[in-house]
């Protein structure tokens, strides 16, 4: 039991002891010290962001600010892979070198600021994991073995939340709190520069689209502003607010501001109340999460903010990231949350909804 740290919660029922340790792990034993058992896993220090999920998988994706990526199997409900964001070995045995001086992320980890991760995503084509510390750098790490770095990219100046691959995985997009944006082209696996997206942004980037074909690219920040580019031609595409509007034509829906998720501000809210959105891959439910450690989903579009929705709370703190799985076997959409300061990822799963519900939603 040693190797899960110290005890900071024991219960005993039956013969059996269950013991919750203070790096997160959750563990069974027999009272004789026979048949250990790890139960469950979760962040332990400072703050949990990072989330992504793999669709075709049924699996998701995790990182905090305590050095750990974890991959958790949906269905299962279960830790199914671990690993590091940095370790010497994945640097040669070198310690970490960067040209940042500090990081501009607040947290409470006692963890060094390049063992705090904050966004992660994944690539199935190159089968890469890409996952960015608090000072900025983004390593590229192998989905196979998260403990083979394959590169570093150290473009970014502060640290990142967003980062998104294209759908024909040819770039690799990364949102900044340095109010810029690196779009990464991937040649044979190996990540070149394409697009700096800099002085466009007034504050930082915290969401990014794909349109389906890969051409396009849509932004919001902190600023209030929705901004969109053509990646192949450099350049912004000023029109955007009205031409590229169609939901159908791109690949995820996670930018809260537009007029199909209008609604999602509670009245008197600013617009940082609300953290995260994510449609269903059908465009048919929106969730939001926000700072009051609760995640509502509606109808989509969702015009008003006097529109029903179904409030769900466990959350203790701040929800910063929401993620929809649409590929459950059963038919029914599973929607993922990150607790942000309560290191908890909760799944929630779609029932049929009552026919009282379904008449307030009318």
């Amino acid at each position: 039991m040693e190797q899960y740290h110290f005890a900071s919660s024991i219960d005993i029922l039956d013969g059996k002891i269950v013991v919750g340790h203070d790096n997160g792990k959750i563990q069974t034993v027999n009272v004789d010290g026979t048949n250990k058992q790890l139960v469950n896993s979760s962040h332990c220090d400072g703050e949990a962001w990072g989330l992504h999920v793999l669709e075709d998988k049924g699996t998701f994706l995790t990182c905090g600010d305590d050095n750990i990526i974890y991959e958790f199997d949906i269905k299962g409900k279960k830790m199914i892979k671990e690993g590091k964001i940095w370790t010497y070995d994945m640097y040669s045995g070198k310690p970490y070198e960067t040209n940042k001086i500090k990081s501009t992320a607040s947290t409470l980890s006692s963890y060094p600021v390049n063992q705090q991760g904050r966004g992660i995503t994944h690539s199935k084509k190159w089968n890469h994991v890409a996952v960015s510390n608090n000072f900025g750098d983004v390593a590229i790490l192998d989905y196979n073995d998260f403990s083979k770095r394959i590169t570093t990219l150290y473009k970014p100046r502060e640290w990142c939340e967003v980062m998104v691959y294209s759908p024909d995985e040819q770039f690799l997009a990364v949102g900044s709190h340095d109010d810029s944006i690196y779009v990464y082209k991937i040649d044979n696996g190996e990540y070149e520069l394409h697009y700096a997206i800099t002085y466009v942004h007034s504050s930082a980037v915290v969401a990014m689209d794909w349109s389906k074909d890969s051409k396009y690219l849509r932004a919001i920040d902190q600023a209030y502003a929705k901004i969109f580019y053509d990646v192949n031609a450099k350049e912004q595409v000023t029109e955007g607010q009205t031409t590229l509007i169609d939901l159908a034509m791109w690949q995820t829906a996670t930018c809260k501001l537009g007029w199909e998720v209008a609604g999602v501000f509670p009245q008197g809210a600013d617009g940082t109340d609300v953290n995260s959105v994510d449609a269903t891959e059908d465009r048919t439910l929106v969730a939001a999460g926000d700072d009051f450690g609760t995640v509502c989903v509606y109808r989509l579009p969702i015009l008003k903010n006097t529109q029903q929705c179904r409030r769900l709370t466990g959350h203790s703190e701040h929800v910063p990231r929401v993620r929809f799985w649409n590929k459950n076997p059963d038919g029914s959409r599973t929607l993922i949350s990150a607790g942000g300061n309560d290191r908890t990822y909760i799944q929630w799963k779609e029932v049929p909804a009552s026919a009282e519900e379904e008449k307030k939603q009318e």
